[in-house]
């Protein structure tokens, strides 16, 4: 059973995590970003991943405290039919994945140049560098695991007994897009279709390490394919030796 202490934290990621992040850290990343200073990127990679790894410390402590085990929460191997819901899920997420690559991958530097003017708000964020894509896995490798284990199942363990498991499911689905809302108006439909994706697959799964196998892949993913458009443009093919 949810412990009060539960309850604080729950609060702190679903309210006053997604405020401080849209309202005080991500205008200091733009402004900093605007005044030129260097390796803004790289600062805000580090940050992302120092407070989510401080979030789970806070709930594996407070677990130990109260001897609760990780399979409270679904970390636990998938098995009987939720392994088949995880093949399925893998391999709709292996084609989507390899088909957006695909597709950026083939743009010309004239459609590379219009689609850095349509996600211009995604700049701040992207990996712009071999440097900053390096550690932009990093933070996908972090984010996949801990926000798979915060949102898809400690939260929503947290709140299961005043909610129900889809009431607790809809509220840390909101809270888990508010918490990227600084990337802009146009991303946050996307970012709550990928939420609500890895919350059926927990669900159905009864498992969230295909979420986080899953989620640290989509992150890597699209780091390269942001890399992509705002990184140096690809070199031009060298003339054949007559």
């Amino acid at each position: 059973m949810p412990q009060p202490l539960d309850l604080v934290i729950a609060a702190l990621l679903l309210i006053v995590y997604p405020l401080w992040t849209r309202l005080r850290e991500w205008p200091a990343v733009r402004r900093r970003t605007a005044s030129g200073e260097g390796d803004v990127r790289v600062a805000l990679y580090r940050s992302t991943m120092l407070q989510q790894w401080a979030a789970m410390a806070a709930i594996l402590a407070t677990g130990a405290i109260t001897h609760r085990p990780l399979s409270a929460f679904a970390v636990t191997l998938p098995r009987g039919a939720g392994l088949v819901v995880t093949v399925v899920a893998a391999v709709f997420a292996a084609v989507m994945l390899h088909q957006q690559w695909s597709s950026v991958a083939r743009l010309s530097p004239k459609r590379l140049l219009a689609m850095r003017t349509r996600m211009v708000k995604l700049a701040e964020l992207s990996p712009h560098t071999a440097r900053e894509l390096g550690w932009f896995r990093w933070v996908s490798i972090t984010a996949g695991v801990c926000e798979e284990v915060i949102y898809r199942g400690y939260l929503p363990w947290a709140l299961q007994p005043w909610l129900g498991m889809w009431g607790a499911a809809a509220v840390v689905l909101a809270g888990f897009t508010a918490a990227h809302a600084y990337q802009g108006r146009r991303q946050i439909p996307g970012v709550a279709m990928v939420g609500a994706f890895f919350t059926l697959l927990a669900i159905f799964s009864g498992s969230v390490v295909p979420c986080i196998v899953l989620h640290a892949a989509v992150d890597i993913a699209g780091g390269n394919v942001t890399n992509r458009i705002f990184g140096p443009p690809p070199a031009a093919p060298t003339p054949a030796a007559s």
